[in-house]
């Protein structure tokens, strides 16, 4: 790999989440702007990511996957990349009004349409949407439990202090 800076190392030696995504990015960038429509599948791309590569990795999937007429069936257990997801969408929903504002939050190359997600979560071999079809959003907090059991347990920590 060569960064902007010319420094060259060898995939091999980077951090694991950079040998995962890699590979994918390239695909993904070869052929963003194919007139063939492909179908992708991307197991957990979150996988040792931070959060903010999680969100920048989703924006990507949105810009030359998604935006360009390809599909993706993309299984993930972080609310990040689901959260991610729902800013890109509601920027789209608040940019058919409002444009020119929602453009200095969020490039338009990003926003994305809710009429092309679906999320599904699967439980006890019970699968059912996670949309809210309301507000045409990803309820990506009913994947996050286990930022509910810690909250949960310093709010009980902190009642312990005050009284």
């Amino acid at each position: 790999m060569v960064l902007p800076d010319d420094k060259k190392f060898l995939l091999s030696d980077s951090a694991s989440g950079l040998q995962a995504v890699v590979p994918a990015l390239l695909i993904f960038e070869y052929y963003a702007q194919d007139e063939e429509k492909k179908s992708y599948t991307f197991e957990e791309p979150e996988l040792n990511l931070f959060p903010i590569a999680q969100k920048k990795l989703v924006e990507l999937i949105v810009e030359k996957v998604l935006n360009n007429g390809h599909k993706m069936v993309m299984t993930t257990h972080s609310p990040y990349m689901l959260t991610a997801l729902n800013n890109l969408i509601y920027a789209y929903q608040v940019g058919q009004k409002e444009p020119d504002k929602v453009k200095a939050l969020i490039e338009q190359k990003f926003w994305l349409d809710p009429q092309n997600v679906a999320a599904y979560f699967l439980e006890k071999g019970i699968i059912r949407s996670l949309i809210d079809e309301e507000l045409q959003s990803i309820k990506a907090e009913e994947i996050d439990e286990a930022s509910e059991l810690v909250n949960s347990l310093h709010s009980e920590l902190l009642e312990i202090e005050i009284q």
